[in-house]
């Protein structure tokens, strides 16, 4: 289930994925997973322009209840959302019931969310005497009852004992909740043995909350990059490169995944530049026109047969070779060679350029410098107009590369 929340993140999986499953197989763990974070990562809540729960509610009485409480939990803004996308009508006037059998529902939900992430053993104790100060209980109590109320929540009940029960669970959920949304630490309930368990299945950038040890981060880390995609791989190295500076048999692992891999580099920026427009795809690949779909493909095959760094320098050198010949050609001089910081003004992208012109020659400067220098060119002190059709950022071929594949690139 690892997958999951990177490819529901990316929202490669949805609520649609969601409904099917529940459909074809009933429900459990994995599609409970599921539901918790496509309702994390924020996504659409409709399917077939019903919303999720009233869509749930209609098709399986047996679910009904579980996803409609951790739905208004995980969503404390949910009765402004409306229950069909063609209607005006919200949830704000909906009273949903449950009888006094709520903490039993309650705990159900609880020990399924946590068991959805870890698939060992474990048991998480209520610990009521924690409560038995009255200025800790009754405020816990209260806070409890006007949040149940102000979620349209009503519930029947007999003691107090039952309420506090409901507080407590439902306070030990929103800990481990906040956790999964990078709000808090990991809550004090988690055993050693279930965090090592967790840590497949949550974001990558959340292992920085949880007190790691180099050997369990190694081997999650080997079990998880070695049967992910690039695209994975990528995400999971870029949240824990440099977080663990101390961690050096670890750090070592991350970079032989780093080193110049031409399959997997190809495959990288093909993912990366085939869905973009011809002319955002000149931010990447050094082309004095916009980037036809047969260059890209042509491109990635000569990553694959010659690496990444000659391809790419090859085509640098060509598209260098012709802005200078178009430049003699019409009799105009390039007046600066390198930008504010030394890096030469050719390495740039065509579109991150401002051409000004002067007597018998030109300056190429970088957009982002100029912005910086208050549209002043900064060889002549002259304003310069910046034209809205210009991108608003500038960096180098090799600086955007650099960040992409995470090494080097010169």
């Amino acid at each position: 289930m690892y997958k999951n929340w990177f490819n529901i993140k990316n929202h490669v999986i949805t609520f649609d994925k969601f409904i099917e499953h529940v459909n074809s197989f009933g429900d459990g763990y994995l599609p409970l997973q599921m539901f918790i974070y496509c309702i994390l990562f924020n996504h659409h809540h409709f399917y077939n322009n019903t919303h999720i729960i009233t869509f749930i509610q209609n098709i399986n009485k047996i679910y009904n209840e579980k996803y409609t409480l951790l739905y208004i939990l995980l969503r404390k803004d949910f009765k402004k959302e409306r229950e069909y996308s063609d209607k005006t009508n919200t949830f704000k006037n909906i009273t949903f019931k449950f009888d006094n059998l709520l903490y039993e529902l309650i705990e159900i939900i609880f020990y399924q969310v946590i068991r959805c992430f870890i698939n060992i053993p474990f048991c998480i104790p209520l610990n009521v005497e924690n409560y038995s100060n009255p200025k800790v209980r009754i405020p816990l109590i209260l806070n409890t009852l006007l949040r149940l109320k102000k979620s349209n929540i009503s519930f029947n009940f007999e003691t107090e004992a039952t309420v506090l029960n409901i507080s407590i669970r439902l306070h030990q959920l929103e800990q481990f909740i906040s956790f999964l949304r990078g709000e808090q630490d990991i809550p004090s309930y988690f055993t050693k043995n279930m965090i090592i368990n967790l840590l497949p299945n949550i974001d990558t950038c959340l292992y920085k909350k949880l007190n790691i040890e180099q050997d369990t981060l190694l081997i999650v880390s080997k079990s998880i990059l070695e049967t992910s995609s690039v695209e994975l791989q990528d995400y999971y190295i870029s949240c824990l490169k440099d977080s663990y500076p101390n961690y050096t048999e670890f750090n070592a692992y991350l970079d032989t995944l780093l080193k110049p891999n031409p399959e997997k580099d190809s495959i990288k920026v093909m993912n990366l530049l085939i869905n973009l427009s011809p002319v955002d795809r000149q931010n990447y690949i050094p082309s004095v026109i916009p980037v036809h779909d047969n260059v890209v493909i042509l491109f990635c095959n000569n990553i694959k047969t010659n690496g990444f760094e000659k391809t790419f320098n090859d085509k640098l050198e060509i598209y260098k070779k012709l802005i200078l010949l178009q430049l003699e050609t019409e009799g105009i001089e390039l007046n600066n060679k390198s930008d504010l910081f030394s890096d030469d003004i050719l390495n740039y992208p065509i579109n991150g350029l401002i051409w000004d012109y002067v007597k018998n020659g030109v300056y190429f400067l970088p957009v982002s410098d100029l912005i910086n220098n208050n549209y002043i060119n900064y060889y002549t002190n002259k304003p310069v107009k910046l034209y809205d059709s210009k991108n608003t950022q500038s960096e180098t071929f090799q600086k955007k590369w650099t960040n992409i594949l995470r090494r080097i690139i010169t």
